[in-house]
């Protein structure tokens, strides 16, 4: 029974569970536990009940012993299998990693493969095992503890396989997610680069058209400072067109009630967002002539910043002959 139990594949719970069934009845016990030990340094090492048998029932309990701690614990530091016949009634300085009865026979027995303790099996019985009984649970202790450790060991490995297998998943994942959004990003610089270029050759297009318009045309941002203008523009200015841009009519317009009144006018626009129309007046340009100028003022969004700006436009009116 042991053979086959010890040569199926089995989980370390199902293993354990079987040991202790066919262990309890073969030595005609009353109780069974197995403990399996756990934690990697020494300070840090507990024993915890795997399975446990019990007049034929099974009993699943939660139960965690400290090295050294009551007989299991002192027989995984001693390594050493303990017979214990005479067991006090009420005796609560002997405990048991079972807790629930006093036996007249204890037999704790550490399961060691390569002089190391996996484990501990401990059996209860009210009559004390015979001394073949003994000797075969201690040949049969390697084999229980080389077995559990092969179990153990196939579902950490099993565990290290799913959990390789889930991150390779996650991987794949994140590689199809990043390869989407490459493409989505080429495809949204693609349309950036083809907007830029449908940008372009319309502002190459506007900026042909203003410089042809015999009409002035000027933009003024938020500072009322000239942004954009045409030659024509410049021209009735008297100056270069680079001279004109980013310049406010302060630098150009030299008499005070005139540059008062044109920024009067351009703080209305761009509070109230409504039309001026300048009334004809003179306006005296630094480096050049005084002017006549009827001008039209309206307000616009600006499409490349969102900022409200000007639009406008001056024409010269001369003096008619006489």
């Amino acid at each position: 029974i042991f053979a086959d139990i010890l040569r199926a594949q089995m989980s370390t719970k199902e293993l354990a569970n079987k040991i202790i069934s066919e262990t309890v009845k073969y030595v005609k016990a009353n109780q069974g536990a197995l403990f399996l030990l756990h934690g990697e340094k020494t300070t840090e090492q507990y024993l915890e009940l795997e399975a446990c048998y019990a007049y034929d029932r099974k009993k699943y309990l939660e139960k965690k012993v400290n090295l050294g701690e009551g007989l299991l614990g002192q027989c995984v530091l001693e390594k050493e299998h303990m017979l214990i016949t005479e067991i006090p009634q009420n005796h609560i300085q002997i405990t048991s990693g079972l807790g629930l009865a006093t036996p007249n026979c204890l037999f704790i027995m550490p399961l060691k493969a390569n002089g190391e303790v996996l484990g501990v099996l401990e059996l209860a019985s009210f009559s004390v095992l015979d001394q073949y009984q003994i000797d075969f649970l201690l040949k049969l202790s390697e084999s229980i503890a080389t077995t559990l450790a092969s179990a153990k060991t196939n579902e950490t490995t099993q565990k290290l396989l799913h959990n390789a297998q889930l991150l390779t998943e996650q991987m794949k994942a994140q590689e199809e997610e990043i390869r989407q959004n490459m493409e989505e990003l080429n495809a949204s610089q693609e349309e950036l680069i083809r907007k830029q270029e449908i940008a372009t050759k319309q502002a190459m297009l506007l900026d042909s058209i203003l410089s042809k318009m015999p009409i002035p045309v000027f933009v003024k941002d938020q500072e009322c400072k000239y942004i954009l203008a045409n030659e024509a523009q410049a021209i009735l200015m008297g100056m270069p067109l680079q001279e004109l841009l980013y310049k406010s009519d302060e630098d150009f317009v030299t008499d005070q009630n005139e540059l008062q009144q044109i920024k009067d006018t351009d703080l209305k626009i761009l509070q109230e967002g409504t039309m001026v129309i300048l009334p004809a007046q003179q306006f005296t340009i630094r480096n050049s002539q005084p002017k006549t100028l009827q001008t039209y003022k309206i307000p616009f969004t600006n499409p490349i910043t969102g900022a409200k700006n000007i639009l406008g436009t001056s024409i010269e009116i001369k003096a008619s002959a006489t």
